[in-house]
């Protein structure tokens, strides 16, 4: 079996301090739907608790890594700690999960914080062994 592909990347070379958070009113139609609480990610019940820690950061770049940071460094990257019923409410409250848990709570962090935020499944390749991993997306700017 053989297989051949191209990929094009639409990279944005920019500077983080440039990097903004968008207003509402300014998003694509489609967009919205990724600030809304979810199954996994009820950035309601956490809508406090994000506020407190992170709305004094100026919106863009710099808050959603100080978000990525701070899961980084509270939470640990720790095997059976949850299950197809962890919702981010439960990683929270153990501080631990693996990359699924991580990117529901900055997805969750997100959206309260008024960034659309969504989850994305990609392939690890560079992981040993291989496998599938879970990151996130945040709209940010015009992207």
């Amino acid at each position: 079996m053989r297989y051949t592909a191209e990929i094009k990347l639409d990279s944005l070379h920019s500077a983080p301090a440039f990097i903004g958070k968008i207003r509402v009113a300014g998003l694509p139609l489609d967009t919205p739907l990724f600030l809304n609480p979810s199954r996994y990610c009820p950035s309601d019940q956490l809508a406090r608790f994000t506020n407190r820690e992170f709305g004094n950061i100026a919106p863009g770049f710099g808050r959603v890594m100080e978000i990525y940071n701070w899961i980084n460094t509270e939470v640990d990257y720790q095997f059976g700690t949850s299950d197809s019923a962890t919702t981010t409410a439960g990683t929270f409250s153990i501080r631990a999960g693996v990359c699924r848990d991580f990117a529901h709570l900055d997805i969750t962090f997100c959206r309260a914080l008024g960034v659309p935020a969504r989850f994305v499944s990609c392939y690890a390749w560079q992981l040993e062994p291989q496998d599938f991993h879970a990151v996130f997306e945040a709209y940010l700017s015009d992207r």
